[in-house]
């Protein structure tokens, strides 16, 4: 359940503004159900049939999430050549909690994928450092990093091959 906040809550109809946040909401929730490509399409059927998003929303995700798999890039991500694994949960120095939204293992190499919504902040590139170290430090190989901004579909690379240290 979505907590809606704000004078926005009383405005007849839906602000352009929470209209962009639901939509990455929802795709964010989407991609956390898919590991490959070839079950995209089913993954979404199957949440609209669980009543995850209405048929409006199950269009325009179907169109998101074509334009994604279609992307030179974010396609290679969901090759069934990785071991993927999804809302990863890792403890944070200092005891707090986050979740990795999708980590690629391959027999050479660690990508780390954060999806973002929103306006680029500096935040962004010091998360998927702090996973790539945390990662680094756990022995996983060449870590990578990249963030997903998901409206404008625009890949930025944060980590060519860690060797950062948290520490």
């Amino acid at each position: 359940m979505i907590k809606r906040e704000g004078a926005e809550f009383f405005e007849e109809g839906i602000s352009e503004k929470r209209a962009s946040i639901n939509y990455g909401i929802l795709l964010h929730r989407l991609l956390a159900h898919i590991k490959y490509k070839s079950e995209a399409e089913s993954v979404l059927n199957e949440l609209h049939i669980k009543n995850e998003f209405t048929e409006e929303e199950r269009v325009v995700l179907s169109g998101a999430l074509k334009k994604m798999l279609d992307h030179e890039v974010v396609s290679s991500w969901f090759g069934k050549e990785w071991e993927v694994r999804n809302e990863v949960p890792v403890l944070i120095p200092g005891g707090r909690q986050s979740r990795i939204d999708r980590v690629m293992f391959g027999k050479k190499n660690t990508v780390i994928i954060d999806y973002k919504t929103g306006a680029k902040k500096d935040q962004d590139r010091k998360q998927v450092e702090g996973y790539a170290g945390l990662l680094t430090q756990m022995g996983y190989p060449n870590v990578q990093g990249y963030l997903l901004y998901l409206e404008e579909l625009e890949v930025v690379e944060v980590l060519a091959g860690s060797t950062l240290s948290l520490f």
